[in-house]
């Protein structure tokens, strides 16, 4: 058996002699009949506690008198050299990346950004884009960089990876040294007391149910008291939009499992630890130890190694403190001491029948970053390398959608592989137009109505006042206030690029979840002008002419956004005195008042038309409570909880709404809903429609409700979403998202229409109506 030689802390006297008078012991270890009295046998006795170990080492069964580990073989010498006093050196690297690096570092980001100890997601966010600025972060060899922005919040380390061995149990006499690993934990017959070995123990699965199982046997009753503080998200706060919209992120303090217990007596513990310990086990130490049950022999618990969660990247990785632990009612400090260091605990194995009660923990202070709220709205990032703003941005925005996008069931899981096209596009040093249309051609495969990409920096400009609609795939015009573009016209080609060219590259880089909404989307790009713009077009009469457009106010574009602008009133010069209009579009009707009036005067109609084919002005709750006659529901609305980066719930809701009189209608309503349906005007359709209230008249709506979310990226760019899945209010809480409100009565229009001013929705309502 080799030798294994221990410093006692508690042979003062010893320690005394060795570092301050080397000269005066020297000659004493010439004689061991003076020696050992004075340094054996005290070692013995009360333990070895420092040093190292040569030869061959443990694993010999002896009495619990002395010989095999820590026994009388222990010879004094120096304690070990001070470990770095932050958790980056202290843990141990887990397994590598699962997939291509930009997707591990997404997942990686996402911890830092939504769960971690960070003054505002902004921080992270930075940190990221200088980092993804030098090819070693972006290839994932080398995240130095971006953790080091980080401190007290990530740590990178190569991955190592591993699995756990088969759990052994050795016998010293009446102590058993246990190495927790896979399979069952039984002590010998007459064990006392139990040393636990947590060195070399990988972040791997299954370690804290190993480490349990290797100290419940020596516990009579649960351990509890450990709780955690982590960030709860109910859906993605916006940061674009709304600083009080319906998303929300909260702190909140959760308390963990017990250490079960599953012996009948309680037996001396000790827990023999080394510079690395995994996460997992560090937690189940450091509860061990504050709450008095067992020792901590060999080297200090950082406590934020158990407040990480390991994300590998390739072959190297992230650990990202995600949680605060929490212990008594209060934090818990930085760091809980050895009792005993030293760089050979199983020498403890001597002393640990000798010893009583174990002790209060000493502890340090608690000064690493801890978890506060965040305000993101409206924090509006730098211009930083283009490369890095430009490779972070999507690699957030990915990380983003995939916490928080609710309609991957509906539309398909494509993001990874378009992560990896928009990133491997990329020039070497993008354009803002580039990054923009990268972050487009990513957030396309969400088909979502709610995709945007916004640039803040943009500045200038103008817009081409029309309304464009598709038919049959040709861009429209269906309203103008630019000079020489009339209703009916088709444009041809758009700054000398024909137009189905120009608009097969748009499409493939817009959002939308129906065909006419997508087309919306995309006809936006063409509408903003930075500078003149040429414009080839056809009349409806088969004329061609060149028309330049010059950026003009975005007041002249928003009068048009509606199909129609015609407002409240009996359509008498339709041929339908006995038939009422309500306009419910923001540019046409702005106020509850007007609303009331409107009703009130439609109240001896024969039939009422609501159009619904812009986008609401008024509470339209309170609207549909004044056209349905009884009870009824709202749309369900499923929305993420994140609790932790672990645990996933989803929050279902709906409410049931009451009929309002004074003034309603009650007569027959035809619907009118079209491509730009969307978004709340379809939150209002749904409700009609659920409740069996209306006939729907038009085209397939947007096809996507639910409140919009946003997420501020590097550069100055900001990337939307829907934030939750919507559903009808029916016995399948059937989908919504892609399918939208799909008229009763389906209508064509065409450029004659336009030209001729004729309102093809309009007339088929009324004809419905003069039908009842």
């Amino acid at each position: 058996m080799g030798t294994r030689r221990c410093f006692g802390k508690t042979d003062s006297f010893v320690r005394a002699l060795l570092v301050r008078a080397p000269l005066l012991l020297a000659p004493r270890l010439l004689a061991p009949v003076v020696l050992a009295p004075l340094v054996l046998a005290p070692l013995v006795l009360a333990g070895c506690d420092g040093g190292e170990t040569t030869g061959t080492g443990g694993g010999t069964t002896s009495s619990a008198g002395g010989g095999g580990t820590g026994g009388a073989d222990c010879v004094v010498m120096e304690a070990p050299p001070a470990l770095p006093d932050t958790f980056c050196d202290r843990f141990p690297g887990g397994a590598p990346g699962e997939g291509p690096v930009p997707v591990d570092l997404s997942r990686a980001h996402a911890l830092a950004r939504f769960w971690g100890p960070v003054e505002e997601y902004s921080v992270a966010d930075q940190a990221l884009a200088a980092a993804l600025a030098k090819d070693e972060a972006w290839s994932g060899e080398d995240l130095s960089g971006y953790a080091g922005s980080l401190a007290g919040v990530a740590c990178s380390a190569p991955a190592e990876g591993g699995s756990l061995g088969e759990a052994t149990v050795e016998s010293l006499g009446a102590v058993a040294v246990v190495v927790p690993g896979t399979g069952p934990v039984e002590l010998p017959a007459g064990t006392e007391a139990v040393l636990v070995d947590l060195r070399g123990l990988p972040w791997a699965p299954g370690v804290r149910e190993a480490v349990i199982a290797a100290v419940s046997p020596a516990l009579a009753a649960p351990v509890s008291g450990l709780s955690e503080r982590v960030r709860r998200h109910d859906g993605m706060i916006d940061e674009i939009f709304s600083a009080t919209n319906v998303y929300k992120s909260t702190l909140v303090q959760r308390d963990l499992p017990d250490i079960p217990a599953s012996g009948t007596a309680d037996l001396k513990l000790a827990l023999l630890t080394g510079p690395k310990i995994p996460g997992e086990a560090v937690e189940i130490a450091a509860l061990l130890r504050l709450a008095g049950r067992a020792w901590l022999i060999g080297e200090d618990l950082r406590v934020d190694v158990a407040e990480g969660t390991w994300q590998g990247v390739g072959e190297t990785g992230v650990l990202v403190r995600t949680r605060e632990l929490r212990f008594g009612g209060g934090t818990m400090p930085d760091v809980i001491f050895a009792d005993q260091r030293t760089a050979s605990p199983e020498c403890f194995a001597s002393d640990i029948l000798a010893k009583e009660a174990v002790p209060p923990a000493g502890t340090s202070a608690t000064a690493r970053p801890l978890l506060k709220s965040t305000a993101p709205f409206g924090d509006v990032h730098p211009v930083g390398d283009a490369r890095g703003d430009a490779r972070a941005g999507l690699v957030i925005a990915h990380g983003a959608v995939r916490r928080f996008f609710p309609y991957f069931g509906v539309v398909g899981d494509g993001i990874d592989e378009r992560l990896m096209e928009t990133t491997s596009s990329l020039p070497a040093a993008p354009s803002r137009v580039e990054t923009r249309n990268a972050l487009r051609r990513f957030g396309n495969v969400l088909s979502d109505g709610h995709n945007f990409v916004y640039d803040s920096k943009a500045i200038g400009g103008g817009f081409f006042p029309v309304h464009v609609e598709s038919i049959d795939g040709e861009a429209v015009i269906r309203r103008s206030a630019a000079p020489g573009v009339e209703p009916g016209d088709t444009i041809v080609s758009i700054g000398g690029v024909p137009a189905a060219e120009w608009y097969s590259v748009e499409l493939a880089r817009s959002g939308g979840a129906s065909p006419g909404y997508q087309f919306n989307i995309a006809t936006r790009e063409m509408t903003r002008l930075f500078g003149p713009v040429e414009f080839g077009l056809e009349s409806a009469q088969g004329v061609s002419k060149m028309v330049t457009a010059q950026p003009q106010p975005v007041a002249e574009l928003i009068a048009l956004v509606p199909p129609s602008s015609r407002e409240a009133g009996f359509l008498g010069d339709l041929g339908a005195p006995e038939v009422y209009y309500l306009n419910m579009d923001s540019t046409v009707l702005t106020g509850m008042a007007d609303l009331k009036a409107a009703l009130e005067e439609a109240a001896g109609a024969k039939g009422l038309v609501v159009d619904m084919r812009g986008y609401p002005g008024v509470n339209h709750y309170d609207v549909a409570r004044r056209l349905v006659q009884k009870t009824f529901s709202s749309p369900i609305f499923l929305v993420p909880e994140l609790v932790g980066p672990e645990e996933v719930n989803i929050d279902k809701s709906s409410f049931q709404v009451t009929p309002q009189a004074n003034p309603s209608f009650t007569g027959p309503i035809a619907l009118l809903v079209g491509p730009g349906t969307v978004s709340a005007a379809e939150n209002f359709s749904t409700m009609l429609v659920d409740a069996g209230r209306v006939t729907t008249i038009g085209r397939q709506s947007a096809s996507t409700n639910g409140n919009i979310t946003g997420v501020q990226l590097p550069g100055g760019f900001a990337f939307s979403f829907t934030g939750m899945d919507v559903r009808h209010a029916d016995a399948e809480e059937s989908v919504f998202h892609g399918i939208g409100i799909v008229p009763d009565i389906e209508v064509a229009v065409s450029a004659a229409d336009f030209a001729g001013g004729v309102d093809p929705e309009v007339e088929a309502a009324i004809g419905w109506v003069m039908s009842q």
